[in-house]
């Protein structure tokens, strides 16, 4: 596994070459939360093949960098900060990388894309630098309430209306988080499977 930084401070992890024959591209986001960790793993049970299908993770760092009133060198406050993002966000992507190499996938790349809102830069790479190639996205939800969502905004929801491909929503893991009941109101439990929402399919 490499990892390699981009002059346009994109990073890049790859595992092995990408074989020619496969027949499906599927981008997913992570951010090293359990909501994303939940969406990898059900992925990689119940929607991935790993020998036709190429698998694309995401991970958007941020780029804004807000300095503090006693820092007068705002430059190198700021490339300190930013090697700190792009160290974290390395890190996610590697232990992500990871856990498909363990499960025996070898049509893997994961890049790590930078954005003041991760949902657009998500979108954008999906539908812009990809040109179209990816056929589904992956995205797992936070389980917001519908008043919550709706002050804070939902990148799975932005994703949803944005993304030209199909959009699939992985639900919180019923039977982990079912103390915590906001989390999981509304949802489905059926043969103690995780609840999968998909929100959108072209």
């Amino acid at each position: 596994m490499t990892v390699d930084t981009i002059e346009r401070e994109e990073i890049q992890v790859n595992t092995q070459t990408v074989n020619q024959e496969c027949k499906r591209t599927v981008a997913i986001a992570v951010d090293g939360s359990k909501h994303s960790n939940h969406a990898v793993q059900y992925a990689i049970t119940h929607l991935l093949n790993k020998d036709t299908d190429l698998i694309i993770l995401l991970h958007c760092r941020p780029t804004y960098v807000i300095p503090p009133w006693n820092d007068v060198n705002y430059n190198a406050y700021h490339a300190r900060v930013e090697k700190g993002y792009q160290a974290e966000s390395r890190d996610i992507l590697a232990r992500a990388l990871a856990e498909f190499k363990s499960n025996g996938f070898t049509h893997v790349q994961a890049h790590g894309i930078f954005g003041d809102h991760a949902k657009e830069a998500i979108v954008d790479f999906v539908n812009v630098r990809m040109k179209g190639a990816v056929n589904m996205l992956v995205i797992g939800s936070r389980g917001l309430n519908k008043v919550s969502a709706t002050v804070l905004g939902s990148v799975s929801d932005y994703c949803t209306h944005h993304a030209h491909c199909s959009v699939l929503i992985v639900r919180p893991d019923m039977n982990a988080s079912i103390a915590e009941k906001k989390d999981v109101e509304n949802f489905d439990v059926t043969a103690g499977n995780p609840s999968v929402a998909t929100i959108k399919a072209i």
